[in-house]
């Protein structure tokens, strides 16, 4: 994957902030955008005031495509050539000590589509039916997955810098629904990643003081709630 920089504009990123393409729930302010080139993404940041600033892109079994670390800037803009990359999943993943921003998006032929944080559905037949669950005061998550129709089936948990702990693949089954237990594992930020067909789910949780939180989801292709029977998984790390 290449990456080609942006002279950056003040004038012009205030304008985008101000059309609503941007984000500044981090401390920085971040725009991230289809760009006019084929097959890339423009990522554009503002309001770093010097700290190091990390830029990291992984697939959605957390190889790394490419990572930059920006020192001393307060803006920063760069367009993603995702050109000859293989199509699938994608999470980009902007963090400094101010804060942390994340924004998946999915790549095939016609292009990329970027991927909107969301609250969870409501349950309509014939999606795909996903549920996360955290075990209240426990470092456990139950991940229930149903309506797979015996399509291709893809799970991964990964640690947000890029450290797969967890994967799986399966065919022919109708319903997927495990019980993660984190105990032992390092405390910080991890995703879990399902994908049925063309149905995707990305959804970032929190470990921290010995619990599981949800944090964001993206998805991508029809999905819903509801839930089947859990097995239990304990994690090493």
């Amino acid at each position: 994957m290449k990456t080609t920089r942006v002279i950056f504009l003040s004038v012009l990123f205030t304008l985008l902030a101000y059309a609503g393409t941007a984000q500044n729930t981090a401390g920085f302010t971040t725009s991230i955008t289809k760009s006019e080139k084929p097959q890339a993404v423009l990522v554009q940041l503002s309001g770093l005031e010097g700290q190091r600033t990390e830029v990291h892109l992984t697939d959605a079994k957390g190889y790394t495509a490419y990572r930059e670390f920006i020192w001393n800037e307060n803006a920063y803009g760069a367009h993603f050539l995702m050109d000859g990359m293989p199509y699938g999943d994608y999470l980009i993943r902007i963090s400094n000590p101010s804060g942390q921003i994340l924004r998946a998006f999915h790549l095939n032929s016609e292009g990329i589509t970027l991927l909107e944080p969301q609250v969870a559905p409501n349950d309509e037949t014939g999606k795909l039916i996903t549920r996360f669950s955290p075990v209240e005061k426990a470092p456990k998550i139950e991940v229930r997955v149903a309506n797979l129709k015996k399509r291709p089936f893809s799970f991964y948990l990964v640690k947000l810098n890029g450290a797969k702990f967890y994967s799986e693949e399966l065919k022919g089954a109708y319903a997927y629904a495990k019980r993660f237990n984190l105990e032992g594992m390092q405390e910080g930020d991890y995703y879990i990643f399902v994908r049925a067909g063309e149905t995707a789910v990305w959804q970032n949780i929190g470990y921290n003081d010995g619990t599981v939180r949800l944090k964001e989801q993206f998805s991508h292709g029809g999905v819903a709630e509801e839930a089947p029977k859990v097995q239990v998984v304990a994690l090493q790390e």
